[in-house]
């Protein structure tokens, strides 16, 4: 079976498009099970379409699989009702536990056969959240579905699924206590770290020659400096290309720190829709075609002065032969930069954004940040946004609370 997948944008109507594109390859005659993955869950939006895929399919089971902050807000009781509601047929709902945000929405009709391997089905995916919005109104979001029935796809969908770390519905209540651990976790995970990056691009690009043994009895010559080499224990590097800029939302940067800002080991801890207003998209495309445009500027004289200084470290004999031509090397590191998104990001923003470096079974790292937290926020005479939205969380064992106050701030 070819890899095929389709696209179309919608508004109105996405329930019964949904409907349709799931039900592309269904064997009338077999059991099907069927997958629905949103961030985002509507009780009424999930029994519509539960319903009517029903009335036209043999559902075996219905696994729902939500953002844990989702299922917590919800809350444990209403989930167990709604799984309950179902009487010819078994619903279970997964709440995902992911050290960031659960934001896949994609939905799956999909047959076994008798060796629990995949006979047929339908995988869609796109931007519609199991939300009234997002699916079953009849307006609302213009949302994006693509659709496929490859069997490779498949399984690697339902392979994804069970790398997943799940927690029962019965776990959820453990979110809801202030003192609870679990409740503590989350709450950190609603924001990430910042903290200022003193790279620069020169820095980045630079060149390094290896010192032979020669080389590195002459370490303490001057005259390594004087040619505008960096010195190292075993190496030297230079710096070939030049680009000075003032990225434009540094001002703007500092202010967000201050403002939503909670400083610790770590680094600043800011939440996570603070930090994406630190630098705009345009600003970042304009930064990099800069980039892209100086480099091509500069490429001939870069050439020309890397391999004049490697002519003159080879007639001094104080580097080692390598397998890499120097100006091969910085090209290469032009392309690979210019290719990653998140190292020029960095580089451009001048700050590296890192999400929480524990994951949930390292209790006492979690415990400590969280009580330097509560500490700062609680000593501050004059409490910044976060902090206020941090406490208040906690006083109200709340993550709407948190990211209430935060998008409240902002507007």
């Amino acid at each position: 079976m070819g890899k095929k997948i389709n696209q179309i944008n919608i508004e109105s109507y996405k329930k019964g498009k949904l409907l349709e594109l799931l039900e592309k390859t269904q064997d009338k005659r077999r059991y099907h099970n069927l997958y629905l993955l949103s961030c985002y869950f509507s009780q009424d939006s999930a029994r519509k379409l539960i319903n009517e895929i029903y009335d036209d399919v043999y559902l075996r089971e219905v696994l729902i699989y939500v953002d844990r902050k989702t299922a917590v807000s919800i809350g444990e009781g209403d989930l167990y009702r709604f799984c309950e509601s179902f009487e010819d047929v078994s619903v279970k709902l997964h709440a995902v536990d992911a050290n960031c945000l659960f934001h896949s929405k994609a939905y799956a009709l999909i047959s076994f056969d008798e060796n629990n391997k995949i006979y047929c089905g339908s995988l869609v995916i796109g931007s519609a959240n199991l939300t009234g919005q997002g699916l079953t109104n009849r307006s609302g979001n213009i949302e994006s579905l693509l659709d496929t029935q490859d069997s490779t796809m498949l399984s690697q969908f339902i392979k994804q699924i069970g790398g997943l770390r799940i927690i029962p519905i019965e776990d959820l209540e453990k979110y809801r206590n202030s003192q609870e651990y679990n409740f503590k976790y989350a709450l950190l995970q609603e924001g990430a770290f910042i903290h200022k990056w003193m790279g620069n691009l020169g820095q980045y690009l630079s060149v390094r020659y290896q010192l032979n043994e020669n080389g590195r009895r002459r370490i303490g010559d001057d005259s390594f400096r004087q040619a505008g080499f960096n010195i190292e224990a075993a190496t030297i590097s230079k710096m070939y290309f030049n680009f000075d800029y003032e990225p434009p939302h540094l001002g703007g940067a500092n202010n967000l720190t201050r403002n939503y800002g909670i400083e610790t080991y770590l680094g600043y801890w800011m939440p996570t829709s603070a930090i994406e207003k630190m630098s705009k998209k345009t600003e970042y495309e304009k930064f990099r075609s800069e980039l892209k445009n100086q480099i091509a500027i500069q490429m001939d004289k870069i050439k020309v002065s890397i391999e004049g200084d490697l002519s003159l470290l080879r007639s001094e004999n104080i580097i080692q032969e390598s397998d890499v031509n120097p100006v091969d090397s910085f090209k290469n590191k032009v392309e690979e930069l210019l290719a990653d998104d998140l190292k020029l990001s960095r580089i451009f923003s001048k700050y590296e954004i890192f999400s929480l470096p524990y994951d949930i079974k390292q209790n006492e790292e979690i415990e400590e940040l969280y009580k330097e937290m509560v500490s700062l926020s609680e000593s501050r005479k004059r409490k910044n946004v976060t902090m206020k939205a941090f406490l208040a969380a906690i006083d109200n064992t709340s993550l709407d609370k948190f990211r209430y106050l935060i998008a409240e701030s902002m507007k």
